[in-house]
């Protein structure tokens, strides 16, 4: 599908418009902020459609992963590949899908999800996931995560990752899950509701699974659900303008602007010179 579109690179603050296309590769991210109000994190190798209807904000996603925050009163609806609807209200969602499955879950605000005929309400805490068969599987979870937040970029590698949760019970035993594009596992045990670890540059998904101490009073043991995390590598400074070798005539060079991009700001910085 993709092989047989015109595409063309954004730039930083672009607009979009109706029924365009955003397609991110291996090492590409966006996020795009709808008229609505609504925030669209689109992770690497992903690819959606926008639109409108009022207001009410319309993703296709083909194909991916996207995260989406809403504020009170900001709408959206998400169709996934394999043709399920999702319906968000004042949502903060994971949403993944590939032509046969999809997969939301729900940090705040709540869902309705309908597939042919079959309609499922999700809300704040609770995923739901159809697999190539068609079946639904429902899931609550019992521990919440609290930074990094989902979606997040890292933009100083050098520096260790802080991964905090709200586990049942503080004296719980939690086994923090990092799992990169290649499959590669990390798993770290801790007791408490928090953890620092170095990672290399990279896009993560985590999660953090606990079992409640053995206490009669301990509440149940439980897991989160998955967050996405992404280490960008360290980047030195973009000139943006002027460009190399760029002839600049005289009467302009009084009041020339430099332009170049900062790494870790989504800002372009200028100075006259």
């Amino acid at each position: 599908f993709s092989d047989r579109m015109m595409w063309e690179d954004l730039e930083a603050a672009e607009e979009i418009y109706l029924y365009d296309s955003i397609m991110t590769n291996g090492e590409s991210d966006a996020k795009i902020t709808m008229q609505n109000g609504l925030k669209i994190q689109i992770e690497p190798n992903s690819m959606v459609e926008i639109d409108m209807t009022g207001n009410t904000a319309n993703i296709a996603l083909r194909g991916g992963v996207v995260h989406t925050e809403g504020s009170t009163g900001t709408h959206a609806v998400v169709t996934t590949a394999d043709g399920t609807r999702m319906e968000l209200k004042n949502a903060n969602t994971r949403v993944a899908s590939t032509e046969d499955t999809s997969e939301i879950a729900v940090s705040e605000g709540s869902a309705r999800v309908e597939k042919a005929g079959q309609k499922n309400e999700v809300g704040s805490g609770e995923a739901l996931m159809r697999d190539s068969q068609g079946q639904v599987l429902k899931k609550k979870f019992a521990i919440k995560l609290v930074k990094p937040a989902d979606g997040i970029v890292v933009t100083r590698p050098d520096e260790p990752v802080s991964f905090q949760w709200l586990a049942p019970s503080p004296k719980d035993q939690c086994l923090v899950q990092v799992k990169d594009t290649a499959g590669t596992l990390r798993k770290f045990s801790v007791r408490g509701s928090s953890l620092s670890k170095t990672l290399p540059p990279g896009t993560y998904v985590w999660q953090v699974a606990c079992e409640s101490a053995p206490d009669k009073t301990a509440a149940a043991g439980g897991e989160s659900q998955a967050a996405t995390l992404r280490v960008r590598p360290a980047a030195a400074l973009r000139a943006v303008y002027p460009h190399s070798g760029e002839k600049i005539p005289r009467n302009q060079a009084e009041d020339l602007v430099f332009r170049w991009d900062l790494p870790g700001s989504d800002d372009v910085v200028a100075a006259t010179f």
